[in-house]
């Protein structure tokens, strides 16, 4: 998701070729930890997540997928090593 003008935050439709990284836009990536939907969301019928009135939460620390047995065993392996850069 890219941050608009007005503040809000959109689904990067388009991509646009940069030279480099730092003249890029600042994008988030999702990552499906949570979502806060206000009612008249639903009423919208709305097929995405994002909408062109949505904000969002900059997490301060990665976000793992734990989805399959590997993934476990990664995280394992990064908890019992204290390789990662936040306490649980």
């Amino acid at each position: 998701v890219e941050k608009k003008e007005n503040g809000y935050y959109n689904v990067i439709k388009s991509s646009i070729n940069f030279l480099s990284r730092q003249s890029a836009p600042a994008v988030f990536e999702m990552n499906a930890s949570f979502y806060f939907y206000r009612r008249v969301y639903f009423t919208k019928k709305l097929k995405t997540a994002i909408s062109e009135n949505s904000l969002i939460f900059e997490m301060k620390h990665l976000c793992f997928d734990l989805d399959e047995k590997i993934d476990f065993m990664f995280m394992d392996y990064l908890l019992s090593n204290n390789l990662l850069d936040f306490e649980l």
